[in-house]
């Protein structure tokens, strides 16, 4: 037999680098906050190296794989030897861009510098070594210039008078990436550590404010939930001897949700318009005699007579704070019904008494006069459908602020498909005519709102395709009807790529633990995982706003690339991410039809935005460094400064400066290297050859013990949090 015999050394990189744990000096949750983005040291645990999480001091003092074993005695280790393939003690790597070739672009310097670039032809993606794509930045008097997207290829939809929402494109600008980027500079904090920031939002079809739209990071309370709760209720008619006339009464319960990291102020005014027929029908049945027809609730094109008009207005007309992630439940202020015309104002907490009343009409549309003794109950179903360019069943509902729409909530099905997936309802809960003078009889709630903020009708992906931050979708046949669209989208008309859900509960007789609850000391509503306080949230941190610049490209995550897309995948916590839609063809970013169109507004996402930053970008964090969360502390120049002396790193630890310039900071010189390598405008282009990366890790590594000590790195980290109070955080 004849036999040989190889071997193989890994680099480097394939190893987890020694680790040398860092502790603060100061003890506050913004550094907290930094360390826990940043700081990716190795968990010492695998390596027998436990005493390194106290102290770390001599760590510095080791210059090979073999004195490491210095640091573990006494701990069974042998760690010169089994670990020859695990761990390093200098692993240092560059940043170069391993795709095309050349050094990375620095997101950091570019967001700091932004205003001083020129607004065309800016190289901010690389074909090639050498050739790259030319991007433009948007104004105030050139708000849609070609090549302004994150994407290089992206055109908006649509001509140039078209409202703002309309021509949004498949993802959002790099404006907007840098307006979410520098968001830390518009926050406050005040001497408790809480955070505000303010509300920045605009009308979706005001050209004068279209750059603000389109541009800028929308940061608003988001409607979670709206519930109406159905109930019988009655009147007595005068003058007839006490016969009553039966009521429906429809009582709006709304969650309001602060889904961010920090505290927010409501607009002082919030307006809410239905102005199109909600799904729900009712027959109603009286002393057991059924009616022949379903009466639309609202005025829709079938289920005829109606039982009312064609809109419903609501107003929450005073200001309210909700703090990171909280929800606030309102209901009609007045215990009084109204008639479905009326416009009813909102205060916090659940009253059950008050809303909308229509009268129950008979088979030809009249209402009816019954004695206290009738009784009354309903069969429901739920596919009215109205004329929005498309025939559909869904929600049509806006949010006003200062008198103009800023959000427009838009979930549609055709009717076949509602008839299909929201089946009738019938027997529900009865009552005497007389039981619902006083007290409304609760039969049927039906509830719309963001699919992660509610009990789901329909199983899904959670925010892998249902992104709570969505509210206008072209779904139902929209995206053929809209003039700005004009095509079929694959998982337009199925119910299950929607962000939205529309679902239904059967209130038992009496009252159930299903209808509204709030919490009694702050008014609160339930999200996510329930209605109730049983099972509910609430409240829920979904999406982060920078507090201190970003130090990390994963930290791009909680920005809201697809923004105003309205089409599908719903999806959030894109960059770094990447989840395989069964929209889009296993091995491509897009379907083939819309291979040659430029506004195609359906891609793999994920895919596309980590292709065009991670090989392409990185974040120096040489930026201004906050004493706390906020914009207060040392500049750019001074931190760049510090690092270059050594006197304090950058806030992303694993960059060193190379040696040439290293050695200029310790002669006194770092104000010679900042003017000469970050003070240029093109900088952000260059500064990654200033830089060298200690403990660059290979993600194809097959390392277990290396892995391990990498994916634990966060052991004994501390890490900000939201201790929450009644009325204070």
């Amino acid at each position: 037999t004849t036999g040989a015999c190889a071997w193989w050394v890994s680099g480097e990189n394939q190893k987890a680098l020694l680790p040398k744990p860092h502790v603060a000096d100061a003890e506050t949750p913004a550094d907290w906050s930094v360390i826990s983005k940043s700081h990716c040291t190795a968990d010492p645990g695998p390596f027998g190296l436990e005493d390194l999480l106290d102290d770390a001091s001599e760590v510095p003092k080791v210059l090979s794989r073999a004195s490491v074993e210095l640091l573990a005695a006494g701990e069974e280790s042998a760690v010169a030897g089994d670990a020859f393939h695990d761990l390093t003690v200098d692993a240092v790597g560059l940043l170069t861009n391993s795709a095309t070739g050349g050094w990375r672009k620095d997101l950091s310097l570019l967001s700091e510098r932004w205003s001083e670039q020129t607004t065309t032809g800016l190289p901010l993606f690389q074909l090639e070594a050498g050739l790259h794509t030319r991007s433009a930045i948007p104004s105030r008097g050139n708000v849609y210039p070609e090549s302004s997207m994150l994407y290089p290829w992206a055109t908006y939809r649509g001509p140039v008078n078209t409202i703002p929402i309309y021509r949004h494109g498949p993802v959002a600008t790099w404006q907007n990436l840098i307006h979410y980027m520098t968001h830390y500079k518009r926050v406050s904090m005040d001497q408790g550590r809480r955070v505000t920031s303010r509300v920045n939002s605009y009308a979706i079809d005001l050209p004068a404010t279209a750059y603000g739209f389109m541009h800028e990071v929308r940061v608003l309370p988001l409607i979670a939930r709206i519930q109406w709760v159905m109930s019988h209720s009655a009147v007595e008619i005068p003058n007839t001897d006490g016969l009553l006339e039966p009521r429906l009464l429809l009582t709006p319960v709304l969650t309001m949700w602060n889904p961010y990291n920090v505290e927010l102020a409501a607009p002082s005014r919030l307006g809410f318009v239905i102005p199109k027929a909600l799904p729900v029908a009712l027959r109603y049945s009286i002393n057991g005699q059924r009616n022949h027809k379903y009466h639309s609730v609202m005025s829709a094109l079938n289920n005829q007579p109606s039982l009312g008009g064609g809109s419903l207005r609501f107003s929450i007309d005073r200001p309210f704070t909700l703090m990171p992630g909280e929800t606030r439940l309102f209901s009609p202020a007045s215990t009084a019904s109204r008639p479905d015309g009326q416009s009813i104002p909102l205060q916090v907490g659940y009253r059950s008494s008050g809303g909308h009343y229509f009268r129950v009409k008979d088979d030809n549309g009249s209402p009816l006069r019954l004695p206290r003794t009738a009784r009354i109950k309903a069969d429901a179903k739920f596919d009215s459908y109205y004329n929005d360019r498309s025939v559909g069943v869904g929600i049509y509902l806006d949010m006003i602020v200062s008198g103009r729409r800023h959000l427009v909530y838009r979930m549609v099905y055709k009717p076949e498909v509602a008839n299909e997936i929201y089946k009738p309802l019938d027997r529900l809960a009865e009552a005497t005519l007389g039981q619902c003078v006083n007290s409304p009889q609760p039969f049927l709630s039906t509830i719309f709102g963001a699919r992660t903020a509610s009990n789901t009708h329909l199983a899904s992906k959670g925010f892998v395709q249902s992104s709570p931050l969505v509210n206008y979708t072209a779904m139902g046949g929209k995206d053929i009807a809209e003039s700005t669209i004009r095509r079929h989208y694959g998982g337009t008309s199925h119910p299950v790529n929607s962000p939205f859900d529309y679902s239904f509960i059967r209130h038992a007789p009496g009252g159930d633990s299903q209808l509204p609850n709030a919490s009694d000391a702050t008014g609160r509503g339930y999200i996510v995982t329930g209605f109730n306080k049983a099972e509910g949230l609430s409240r829920c941190v979904l999406a982060e706003l920078p507090l201190r610049p970003l130090a990390s490209l994963g930290e791009l995550q909680h920005w809201d690339l697809r923004y105003e897309n309205p089409i599908p995948p719903y999806a959030i916590n894109l960059i770094g991410n990447s989840d395989a839609s069964p929209l889009l063809p296993s091995g491509a970013v897009y379907n083939s039809p819309e291979a040659a169109i430029t506004n195609n507004l359906q891609y793999d996402d994920s895919y596309c935005a980590n292709h065009l930053l991670f090989d392409d970008w990185f974040l120096s964090s040489i930026a201004p460094s906050p004493d706390h969360f906020g914009n207060s502390g040392r500049n750019l120049e001074q931190t760049y400064r510090d690092f270059l002396e050594g006197e304090e790193p950058l806030a992303n630890r694993a960059y060193r400066p190379i040696a040439d310039d290293r050695a200029k900071g310790r002669q006194g010189k770092a104000e010679a290297v900042f003017n000469e390598q970050i003070a240029p405008v093109e900088s952000w282009r260059t500064v990654a050859s200033r830089l060298e990366v200690e403990g660059m890790f290979n993600v194809n590594s097959t390392s277990v013990k290396a892995w391990r000590a990498l994916l634990g790195h966060a052991r004994r980290h501390r890490v900000p949090y939201i201790r929450d109070g009644v009325g204070r955080w």
